[in-house]
């Protein structure tokens, strides 16, 4: 098992893995064959420094069929705002030779607080989740965005208050 701590005050976490070498068993006859391998890990977590029990946040369960590499996230609410501490458990064998393949890494803990991060009436705020692939690894380099402001607009014969995408509105 291995332990990491949490940023203060989260209020959920994301834990993230990789299988760099795949997930896979492959048979002796016919030779190559790719068969489905996999993987258990269980997510715990405790207040930080304390000795109180371990309480399972995720358990799952990592499948399998190839040699490539695999990413997986496993994301769970915390009971309180706080510090805590979380073990990651493998629960099946780690069972890799030539044949299996199992190994993963513990990539990131990333402690997720539920506050706004602008401290300011009147600001739209945009929030994504999106799912990192081979196609996608770092920041977005490019997003667009379809929106409207609830404002003033003239519809004709009179100022109402509307949702609009109009940008004169705001003047």
């Amino acid at each position: 098992a291995v332990t990491r701590t949490t940023q203060i005050n989260a209020d959920s976490v994301v834990c993230e893995f990789v299988w760099d070498r795949g997930l896979v068993n492959f048979e002796t006859e016919p030779a190559g064959k790719r068969n489905d391998k996999t993987a258990g890990i269980k997510i715990e977590y405790r207040l930080n420094g304390t000795s109180d029990p371990w309480i399972i946040g995720v358990a799952a369960t990592a499948k399998g069929r190839n040699a490539t590499p695999i990413w997986r996230g496993y994301k769970f609410r915390l009971p309180a705002p706080w510090t805590y501490d979380i073990r990651v458990t493998r629960t099946t064998p780690d069972d890799s030779n030539d044949r299996n393949i199992s190994v993963y890494k513990w990539l990131t803990l990333r402690t997720l607080r539920d506050v706004s991060p602008v401290p300011a009436l009147g600001v739209a705020m945009l929030a994504a989740n999106i799912r990192a692939s081979e196609q996608l690894a770092g920041p977005i380099s490019q997003l667009r965005v379809q929106c409207k402001s609830i404002m003033r607009a003239w519809d004709g014969s009179t100022w109402t208050w509307r949702p609009t995408a109009n940008p004169a509105a705001a003047f």
